[in-house]
């Protein structure tokens, strides 16, 4: 069985003058971790709470969905182990098995240090006992770059403001314009949402969107626009009521509107 594990190993090479250069290989196995994993056991009980595990090594992230909440936080490697954590999440209120499944699955991942990847499947350890094992989702790539959509949803009044850009990927989004932007990272559910709601709308037809209310015109309501960009051409809507948008793409919105509103 062909495997990679997290203790640290040191491979001698030889360079074309016959020399040797070590290489460190704690990064070609850091590099493995990177994409989104489904979990199908969590401590030998079948996983069927569409838990996910999303590292990114570039940032050493760690983020995905617990049960109830989404969670985020950091990792490291040092040497022959892997820490996972501190981690915080959203606060969505859970009860019942949700709410054991997320305490039991975020307990697991605070005692892992070690994990095996045998090809697309990981399993994450403590010590020898396998905690949590899954999958790795070869289709997220794919999936981010056939999306193809570029939507931005702006709203404003005089006391109101709101900046929306989802690029495919993520979501970045300000609520006030005095702060920083923040950054929502998609999930693939997120994005087959998204992609659901986006195939239902004739974008040719969103000029001509109306919504029935016009609160907006005696500031009673701040203004929003939604600007879809595909296949190089943009299609945007006139201006309506932010909270009661044309029912063609409420969905949509109050989709966008909800991610941001978890972080």
């Amino acid at each position: 069985m062909k495997y990679l594990t997290i203790l640290l190993t040191i491979f001698a090479l030889k360079t074309c003058d016959g020399s040797e250069q070590l290489i460190n290989t704690s990064k070609m196995q850091d590099m493995t971790l990177s994409g989104v994993f489904t979990v199908t056991t969590l401590e030998k009980t079948s996983s069927t709470n569409n838990l996910t595990l999303e590292f990114d090594t570039l940032t050493k992230k760690v983020s995905g969905f617990s049960g109830c909440n989404r969670y985020f936080g950091s990792y490291t490697i040092n040497k022959d182990s892997i820490s996972i954590g501190p981690l915080a999440s959203t606060r969505k209120y859970c009860i019942g098995e949700a709410n054991a499944i997320e305490l039991k699955f975020q307990t697991a991942l605070s005692k892992v240090n070690s994990f095996i990847i045998d090809n697309n499947e990981m399993s994450l350890l403590k010590d020898k006992e396998v905690l949590i094992k899954a999958n790795k989702n070869t289709n997220n790539d794919k999936a981010l770059k056939e999306l193809g959509y570029v939507i931005t949803y702006s709203a404003f009044s005089r006391g109101f403001y709101k900046t929306i850009l989802f690029n495919g990927q993520s979501i970045t989004f300000q609520n006030n314009r005095n702060e920083s932007p923040t950054i929502y990272k998609c999930t693939e559910e997120d994005l087959a949402r998204i992609d659901k709601h986006l195939k239902s709308i004739n974008l040719k037809a969103l000029p001509e969107l109306e919504s029935h209310t016009k609160a907006h015109q005696y500031d009673g309501a701040a203004g929003a626009i939604l600007k879809i960009e595909y296949s190089g051409k943009t299609y945007e809507t006139v201006t309506f009521d932010h909270g009661n948008p044309p029912e063609q793409i409420s969905e949509l919105i109050n989709l966008i509107l909800a991610l941001t509103e978890s972080i």
